[in-house]
């Protein structure tokens, strides 16, 4: 939920007594993570919303949209965290020049295994995770669609096994 990005946002984007800040903070919520809106469903397939091709284009969509009601030459500069930085980079890639600056944070310190969860199949899964994210990159900068199809793929699976 974009909710989580408050504190940031207050700090990033201090306003003044008259609610005026320098820069303008908006937070977007992936499908199914609004509050109130219902999950997604199951992958099984390739849903729309789902995709990492989808979600880049739905984020792109909305940075125009903020961009156009904004001041003209305003610049956009995305914060993106976890699975949001990967989508960050394909919106990045497929929509040049939409993106003036990326800042990148993955998963943050105190994550760990739930109770009664084996702590080293925890880690394992965790490394699973981190290298599948850094092999995506290493084979989407070098070998056109090989990225994507790696991070989907990698999505799919851990929605099945970690999501149930």
């Amino acid at each position: 939920s974009a909710k989580v990005w408050t504190k940031q946002i207050d700090y990033f984007c201090p306003e003044d007594s008259q609610g005026q800040g320098k820069y303008r903070c908006v937070a977007f919520n992936l499908p199914g993570f609004a509050p109130g809106s219902a999950a997604p469903p199951a992958v099984t397939e390739s849903p729309p919303g789902l995709d990492f091709d989808d979600l880049a284009d739905q984020l792109a969509s909305s940075i125009e949209q903020v961009r156009a009601s904004s001041h003209s030459g305003a610049k956009v500069t995305l914060f993106s965290h976890d699975w949001g930085a990967w989508i960050a980079y394909m919106t990045e890639k497929a929509h040049k020049g939409l993106i003036d600056a990326m800042v990148a944070f993955d998963v943050a310190p105190g994550a760990g295994p739930r109770e009664g969860e084996n702590p080293t199949l925890w880690v394992a899964g965790l490394l699973w995770y981190q290298f599948t994210n850094i092999a995506a990159w290493f084979a989407g900068t070098r070998i056109p669609y090989a990225g994507p199809a790696l991070a989907n793929f990698s999505l799919r699976v851990f929605n099945l096994v970690v999501m149930g």
